[in-house]
């Protein structure tokens, strides 16, 4: 996945996904989708508190022309998230539309970025801000018995809580 991406501010060592298993401890998940023993895909999951993070994905794409597995792993970390009892799910902001379809609802995304030097945050701003992003697309996979959609609902539980 990672080769395929157009922005990749970040290249992780091999070691990475191990050493954040073992301080994440209970709080991290790594789901695998296997064919016998062939890996066809994984993604990876963290808890804060009531806050589910699908972080890491990866997959076969060749096994993907045939397989869903991109959907299936997103049933995953909803599924986990679930088992962890958390109340939110981030699921990033790439691959908009499977999420979309899956029912999520777009938040609004904040970046903070500094430099250690001051006068080189002008730069470091403007930078941030020519960083190419899609706009995510508003679906509504919930049927409606109420007259209220699915966003509606997911507003007013939070702001039961």
């Amino acid at each position: 996945m990672h080769e395929h991406a157009s922005v990749r501010p970040v290249t992780v060592s091999p070691e990475y996904l191990s050493a954040l298993a073992k301080a994440g401890g209970e709080d991290f998940s790594c789901i695998v989708i296997r064919r016998g023993e062939e890996l066809l895909g994984f993604v990876t999951l963290l808890r804060d508190g009531e806050l589910g993070i699908g972080y890491y994905i990866g997959y076969d794409r060749s096994a993907a022309s045939t397989l869903p597995l991109y959907l299936r792993l997103l049933h995953a970390v909803v599924e986990q998230a679930i088992q962890w009892g958390c109340r939110r799910l981030s699921l990033g902001r790439t691959a908009l539309e499977p999420k979309a379809r899956l029912g999520a609802i777009p938040q609004p995304l904040f970046i903070w970025a500094r430099h250690r030097h001051p006068a080189v945050n002008f730069f470091v701003r403007k930078l941030v801000h020519t960083i190419p992003h899609e706009e995510p697309p508003q679906r509504n996979p919930f049927k409606s018995t109420t007259g209220m959609t699915g966003a509606d609902r997911i507003q007013k539980m939070q702001g039961a809580s």
